[in-house]
């Protein structure tokens, strides 16, 4: 049998890019070449053999898995990993969802999961705010994870992925009265500190009303918290 689609096929697997991608996924399309390359050493193979290794190559290349949270090229949310911590950013105030976030990536191959700062995995429809975790983790088995991120919602400072009158009262008591509510060196401060000048207060204050009223008029993508 004609066997030069397998060999295209074999080149091809080879060249894949498998750059950020999980060990796990990487062996399997290792494996597939390997095999295919068995199959196209054989003189015996039919052609059933070989499109069984063309498939088990394309498979291979298909189940690749980003082994890092990484946003799509048309997103605004951006993965900061030069700090101790990595963050998140990005999110979009009026649609920042579960499913809004994981829409917004390319890990289709790996499982998202997101939670509450507590670790209380939330639903599709639940909202993403300050200090939520997004997990990139194997899609067979969730205990192994690649990647963490926590996230930061500007203008969000109490983390019910909100920016609204609850976090305005918050704010305000902080910049113009002395308030506790939030500390320093969270990521709940890092949110209130919307000029990024390391105090809170009145032009964070400004900031946290353009966020809750023309939200496109400040840059969510912006990591100015370092």
């Amino acid at each position: 049998p004609d066997k030069t689609a397998l060999e295209a096929k074999i080149v091809e697997g080879e060249n894949t890019d498998t750059t950020g991608m999980t060990p796990e996924s990487i062996q399997a399309l290792e494996n597939a070449i390997a095999a295919a390359e068995a199959v196209d050493s054989d003189p015996n193979a039919t052609v059933a053999d070989i499109q069984a290794a063309i498939d088990a190559i394309d498979d291979a290349i298909n189940n690749l898995m980003l082994k890092q949270i990484t946003p799509k090229d048309d997103s605004t949310i951006v993965v900061d990993r030069d700090t101790v911590y990595t963050y998140l950013v990005g999110l979009d105030v009026t649609a920042n969802t579960a499913a809004d976030v994981q829409t917004a990536l390319k890990n289709d191959n790996t499982t998202i999961i997101i939670t509450t700062a507590d670790g209380t995995e939330i639903g599709d429809s639940d909202r993403v705010g300050t200090g939520f975790i997004v997990k990139c983790v194997n899609a067979n088995d969730h205990s192994i994870v690649y990647e963490v991120a926590t996230v930061v919602l500007y203008g969000d400072v109490n983390g019910d992925g909100l920016v609204d009158n609850v976090d305005r009262g918050l704010l305000k008591q902080d910049a113009y009265f002395d308030g506790t509510n939030i500390e320093a060196g969270t990521v709940y401060y890092y949110a209130a500190d919307l000029d990024g000048d390391t105090v809170l207060d009145g032009f964070d204050v400004y900031y946290q009303n353009v966020i809750m009223t023309i939200p496109e008029n400040y840059n969510q993508s912006l990591i100015i918290f370092k």
